[in-house]
Order: C-alpha cells, then sequence, then structure tokens
C-alpha cells in the first residue's frame, strides 16, 4: 500500500512493504533549486523536473508493491528507465547543493580563520561549476525526446561511386 504526500516542493512516497516493519520514504525537496539565487532553472523547468521525479518515485513504489500486472510491469519498466536519468541528476544536485550550505556555514563559523575561509571559498567555486553543469544536464533530460529516434532500425547502404577502384575496395570493406 502507498500514499503519496504533495507539499509545495516536497515530495514523500510512502511504501508499506509486507516484509518491512518501517515504510519505505522516498523524499525528494526541490525548494532549495528554486531558492538558489544562481540557479539557471527556469521556474518551469523546475515543476517539470519535479513532475517527472514524482511519476518516479510512483512507479517506483508500485514496481515494489507488486500492485502491477506482468504487462503493466513491462510499461511502467521502459517508463521508469526513461525518468531514471532525470531522477538521478535531482538526486546529486540536491546532494550537492546541501555540501555547498554545509561549507558556507563552516565558511560563516571561521571568522578569524583566514586561510580556511579561503579553502571554503575554493570548495564554493567548484561546487558552483558542478553545478552549473548538473543543471545544463538537468535541462537537456528534460527536453523531450522524438520517439522517432529511439526503437527504430535503419539499414546504411554503401555504394562505390566515382573514384574507380578506391571508391569500390571502400565500400567493399
Amino acid at each position: 500500500r502507498t500514499s503519496s504526500i504533495y507539499n509545495g516542493l516536497e515530495t514523500r512516497i510512502h511504501i508499506n512493504h509486507p516484509n518491512k516493519k518501517q515504510p519505505l520514504i522516498f523524499k525528494r525537496n526541490l525548494s532549495s533549486l528554486s531558492s538558489s539565487s544562481s540557479s539557471t532553472l527556469s521556474p518551469a523547468i523546475i515543476r517539470k523536473v519535479q513532475s517527472m521525479s514524482n511519476r518516479h518515485a510512483e512507479i517506483l513504489s508500485t514496481l515494489q508493491s507488486d500492485e502491477a500486472s506482468s504487462n503493466d510491469a513491462t510499461a511502467l519498466g521502459k517508463e521508469l528507465s526513461s525518468l531514471a536519468n532525470v531522477a538521478s541528476l535531482l538526486d546529486k544536485l540536491t546532494s550537492l547543493e546541501e555540501e555547498f550550505k554545509s561549507i558556507q556555514e563552516l565558511s560563516e563559523e571561521a571568522v578569524n580563520d583566514e586561510e580556511l575561509q579561503q579553502e571554503c571559498r575554493e570548495e564554493m567555486d567548484g561546487l558552483n561549476e558542478k553545478k552549473n553543469l548538473l543543471e545544463q544536464c538537468l535541462i537537456e533530460a528534460v527536453i523531450p525526446k522524438d520517439e522517432d529516434d529511439y526503437g527504430c532500425d535503419a539499414i546504411l547502404e554503401i555504394r562505390a561511386g566515382t573514384g574507380g577502384d578506391e571508391a569500390a575496395l571502400f565500400a567493399n570493406d
């Protein structure tokens, strides 16, 4: 049995597993993405990422609770694999922002230690670069894919054209 709690930019999925005493809880918090001043993510992209993340968590809970039939499980598995990249990038981005906050707190505590503050600034600069890269990857992952690009086979035929014997040798290889 599953229940989903949605509140603003936080989503929690509770899964009551028959073999476990404690329910499994998946929690994703996107509030840090929208409140970040240096974020390159627009509100529309944040909403799209959140909906994809919510759907990923729902599918995961459905597959783990054995509510789906075998035909549904196959379709859900394909959908889960298509959403896995976004969920993974979101988890990495969330952990990166948590690390950034902890380093920022350390920097604020080290008022008298200039060397530690310098190291914290360098680390925060590196984390900002990683964050920008992850955000760009997240934007690319959210862009809808063309269904004709995937799952279609193509036959490529190479024929010898102008160029004489060399072109024929290339085409035969």
